[in-house]
């Protein structure tokens, strides 16, 4: 038996024999215990059918207090991902990265990028958290306001809208 299903969901699959000598009109008979329940899940984070919402572009942040300590501009994502066949996931686990596309440039010779913002006060940096449910919270943060390339990734490539203008701005008086 083979079958193949693009679409996540509950399904009940039908399996049928052919009889020679069937009396019945079509020729078949189920084999028993059809037919057989089947959960089709949503498979691991893909970047070709995850994207950045239209309605978050441009991505804009203003001036908070991030962590309770440092003040800056910052700006938050919350990014649904999609399996491969466009399912929506509904578990974490992917391998999501977000960050600032010439944040590179920024950081001291030898600086891996988790150590960028303790050794360089100010630099632009962010964070990526799992949700567990197939959601991520991608955060940019900046000591200074500006307009900004920030890109999001799945397995090291670029999602759908990446990389994207990034504005931190001060609040309007």
């Amino acid at each position: 038996v083979q079958y193949s299903i693009g679409l996540s969901g509950s399904y009940l699959m039908y399996v049928s024999l052919r009889q020679p000598n069937n009396t019945q009109q079509t020729g078949f008979e189920n084999v028993p215990g059809s037919p057989f329940r089947l959960e089709v899940a949503p498979g691991r984070a893909h970047h070709q059918t995850t994207q950045i919402p239209a309605a978050s572009l441009p991505l804009r942040g203003s001036r908070t207090k991030d962590g309770g300590e440092r003040k800056g501009f910052s700006c938050e994502l919350s990014l649904p991902s999609f399996d491969k066949m466009g399912n929506r996931c509904m578990q974490g686990g992917a391998a999501v990265e977000c960050g600032f596309v010439h944040a590179l440039a920024e950081r001291p010779t030898g600086t891996s990028a988790e150590d960028a913002s303790s050794e360089t006060p100010g630099a632009p940096n962010s964070t990526c958290t799992d949700m567990g449910n197939g959601t991520y919270q991608c955060k940019w943060f900046s000591a200074e306001p500006g307009e900004f390339d920030i890109f999001i990734k799945i397995d090291g490539l670029h999602i759908h809208g990446s990389p994207a203008l990034l504005q931190l701005t001060q609040p309007a008086a």
